[in-house]
């Protein structure tokens, strides 16, 4: 038997990569595809939801993450307003809210307190002092349940912002506060 001369080795070396190149190829373009059919499902994230807060200001604040079993869209669902005199008062999400679906909620400068007039799964709350960040794993959350993160600046006892988390799937939050007033951003990775 002969033995092959080493340019047919070659050639057949560079073959086998062509064909392994291709499978590659056509494999990606399979999983592009599929990835594009069933909308935005991630390939890759994580099981349990995680919160990461940030104080980058000069004043205290508190976070609290609320879990809530409700299908219904933010703006729907019931908040219970408690006011710096004391009363509280029940109004829709939408009606403080900033953005389309119940963005943002706009709370009016007296708010000392927001809760979600829903059936609480998990609720998650930490102090952060100037500097300071926390974050943590939402366990008892499940697939479709409104997750609400607020921020309250302690010294002053009002709440300054309200984030809905807009994915009902599992995600990584990111919020920060810049300021006292309560400025800064979030960000959210379905």
């Amino acid at each position: 038997m002969d033995r092959p001369s080493g340019e047919e080795l070659t050639a057949g070396l560079a073959s086998d990569r062509n064909v392994s190149s291709t499978r590659v190829a056509v494999a990606v373009v399979v999983a592009v595809s599929l990835a594009g059919c069933l909308g935005a499902v991630p390939v890759v994230g994580p099981d349990d939801p995680t919160v990461a807060v940030e104080n980058r200001s000069t004043v205290p604040y508190a976070v609290t993450v609320t879990v809530v079993d409700s299908a219904e869209p933010i703006g729907d669902v019931p908040v219970d307003l408690r006011y710096r005199n004391g009363t509280t008062r029940r109004v829709p999400y939408a009606a403080h809210s900033i953005g389309i679906d119940g963005g943002a909620f706009d709370a009016p400068p007296n708010v000392t307190g927001l809760r979600l007039a829903a059936t609480t799964v998990e609720r998650w709350h930490t102090a952060l002092a100037p500097g300071e960040n926390a974050s943590t794993v939402l366990d008892d959350w499940r697939r479709n349940d409104l997750v609400l993160v607020i921020w309250t600046r302690l010294d002053a006892g009002n709440v300054t912002y309200a984030h809905p988390v807009s994915c009902r799937g599992s995600f990584e939050y990111e919020g920060r506060v810049e300021n006292a007033r309560g400025g800064g951003s979030s960000g959210t990775l379905c």
